[in-house]
């Protein structure tokens, strides 16, 4: 049987070429013997000159958050919020038990009012130790004319004059009793202020207008200082949060606009601004900080990706519409008009693709003339008849 293998593959050869050439004329030569044509739009391709840009890739992050945390230990009582909810500044979110935190603010407002009670008492103590010494004075005053006069014996007038010092030391122990009753006081009040820091912790509120992200905990879980209770965003809009290498330091400054482009909400890149560039880079990355911000929209929202295209100069590129590429299983090609005007299938290689414009690595030459918007009725041999 060996001798006939060769005379089955060439059977077998002789036949596939044949439907070939069949499909290649059906393709050219329709029912009437006459060329097939088309009309469609071409163009010439031709290198441009086009902005190199650096590809920073980062996530989109709100302009104002934070994550709000308890600042006491206790069961959280009641969450009043939900994720996705929309808040005010000062609008209560959540509510710790404060049990223990109001039992010492009840001790503290004790502890100052006796301590003010005490107050009122050695300022009364005070008053009378200054009449006690403003009579003592004005005896002794009228005992020293005496004794001048011979009116009196020395030892009459040394009993007043000791009065009178004693008096006087009286009324000055009772002005240092008001002194210190007086700091008591002031430490009792700050005492007090104290003990209400803690209790007012107990009500959480919102720091600014924003949008709730994510709630951590709830109702009957445990409390303690430093525990993430929410996630809030602020209503100020979304930037960008990129890193650059720190050969680009420099070419990027605060208020220059660069395109970023957000794949999950497609279309065409959106213009953002430039608000932060870090002031030195990283010393272990070699990278540095820049935030972009974005103007407003409704279909962002934090952690989405995006690139900023960050411009670093100008390059050729040969650019064509991205609807003159097709696609054929794992190829892509475009039509070429050969000097008959005949449509040929080329094979190319894309690059980048950015506003309706694809980047041709290779596959094609400067000058030749392609389909730029194939139909349907297009195939390789029919003839085209252009419109530019």
């Amino acid at each position: 049987m060996l001798p006939y293998r060769p005379f089955y593959f060439l059977l077998l050869l002789f036949t596939t070429l044949a439907a070939c050439g069949d499909k290649a004329a059906s393709d050219r030569i329709p029912g009437n013997g006459e060329t097939r044509s088309v009309t469609a739009a071409v163009m010439t391709a031709a290198w441009r000159e086009v902005p190199q840009t650096f590809e920073a890739v980062g996530t989109i992050e709100a302009r104002t958050a934070g994550t709000l945390a308890a600042k006491l230990m206790g069961t959280v009582k009641e969450v009043h919020v939900q994720e996705g909810d929309t808040v005010k500044t000062g609008d209560l979110l959540v509510t710790i038990d404060a049990r223990q935190a109001k039992a010492g603010l009840e001790q503290a407002r004790a502890a100052l009012a006796e301590t003010k009670k005490a107050g009122k008492a050695a300022r009364a103590a005070r008053d009378a130790a200054r009449a006690g010494a403003d009579f003592a004075r004005t005896t002794h005053e009228r005992y020293e004319k005496l004794l001048a006069d011979h009116s009196v014996s020395r030892q009459e007038y040394d009993a007043i004059a000791s009065n009178h010092r004693q008096a006087a030391a009286a009324f000055a122990q009772a002005e240092q009793m008001v002194a210190a009753a007086r700091e008591g006081i002031r430490r009792a009040t700050s005492a007090v202020a104290a003990a209400s820091v803690p209790f007012e912790d107990a009500t959480v509120r919102a720091p600014f207008d924003g949008v709730i992200r994510s709630q951590l905990v709830d109702a009957g879980d445990m409390a303690a200082p430093g525990l993430p209770l929410l996630a809030i965003e602020g209503c100020d809009g979304y930037e960008l949060s990129a890193t650059l290498p720190a050969s680009l330091y420099g070419q990027v400054t605060i208020g220059q606009v660069i395109p970023v482009e957000i794949p999950a909400i497609g279309g065409p890149s959106v213009a953002g601004t430039v608000r932060v560039v870090s002031p030195g880079a990283d010393p272990r990355s070699r990278q540095f900080l820049v935030k972009i911000a974005l103007p407003a929209t409704a279909e962002l929202h934090s952690g989405m990706f995006a690139r900023a295209m960050v411009p670093v100069g100008r390059t050729r590129e040969m650019q064509i519409p991205t609807a003159a590429v097709l696609t054929r299983g794992q190829l892509t090609g475009v039509y070429v008009l050969d000097e008959n005007d005949m449509a040929r299938w080329r094979l190319v290689r894309v690059g980048r693709t950015a506003d309706g414009l694809v980047e041709i690595a290779a596959g094609l030459a400067e000058g030749e003339c392609i389909v730029a918007a194939p139909g349907p009725a297009l195939a390789a041999g029919v003839k085209v008849e252009a419109v530019r």
